[in-house]
């Protein structure tokens, strides 16, 4: 099938559940305008009975609708999507994401389906919040381990992504993104900080639980090793960001 596409994507940003994507979805909006970003939510990649999970083929040729249908205004793509969603569509386009440490993602992502309303669209979540299951019970459903690098980032080489921030370090990694973005003035505020009480006495009971650690870090073993790599990558520019504020401190003390 001939692609046709109008759109001008330059960014295309993956959510993964629980990895400050609320607050980069702000910053996106801030930065560019609603008319020049696609939200890309429909997929519910982590429900068994999507059509993503159900009918691959068939969710292949929606997604080409879809993206078709894109206006010329769109510069940004972002969602709870797979990301090899667009393996074949907008080249040139700079594909990024935000990480998490995977227990802190799981542990949230838990609390949320289980306190939020039933989503109507959303078989599984709807399971989770009426059944009495507990964070063991959830981590074991097979399509929510290791999710971020086998369902939204499946078959995506690292190398391919420009930027993978981290949640842990949110506002020293959005600054590095914006100047590599070029932004000039962005606000770095975060959504959805967690301080509800239950919400922290069920993070402190299972970070006090060394099996039940134990259980949650085999489980997502390649989220893990992921996680950790991304981490460890930080060095490389988290060190240059440094030396850049101090010569700008020191050129502004020569300057004074």
């Amino acid at each position: 099938m001939k692609k046709r596409q109008n759109a001008s994507i330059e960014l295309i940003s993956v959510h993964i559940p629980k990895t400050a994507g609320t607050s980069f979805r702000d910053t996106l909006l801030r930065t560019y305008g609603d008319e020049a970003l696609v939200w890309d939510y429909d997929d519910t990649p982590l429900d068994p009975a999507s059509l993503y999970n159900t009918d691959r083929n068939a969710w292949l040729l929606k997604s080409r609708e879809f993206i078709e249908g894109f206006s010329s205004a769109k510069r940004v793509i972002h969602g709870h999507f797979p990301l090899q969603k667009y393996s074949e569509d907008f080249p040139n386009a700079k594909r990024i994401t935000w990480v998490r440490h995977p227990i802190d993602r799981l542990i949230s992502h838990y609390f949320m389906w289980k306190t939020r309303d039933d989503w109507p669209n959303h078989t599984l979540q709807v399971r989770v919040r009426r059944s009495q299951m507990d964070l063991a019970e959830f981590a074991t459903i097979p399509i929510l381990r290791n999710l971020m690098t086998r369902v939204f980032l499946e078959n995506v080489p690292v190398s391919s992504l420009f930027f993978v921030g981290v949640q842990e370090y949110y506002r020293a990694d959005m600054k590095e993104l914006a100047t590599r973005l070029g932004w000039r003035t962005v606000r770095f505020d975060q959504a959805n900080v967690q301080r509800n009480h239950d919400y922290v006495a069920l993070k402190r009971g299972v970070m006090s639980d060394s099996r039940l650690v134990s259980l949650l870090t085999d489980l997502n073993s390649e989220d893990m090793a992921f996680y950790e790599s991304v981490v460890a990558s930080r060095s490389s520019y988290s060190s240059g960001a440094t030396l850049r504020r101090r010569l700008a401190r020191l050129f502004r003390s020569v300057t004074l």
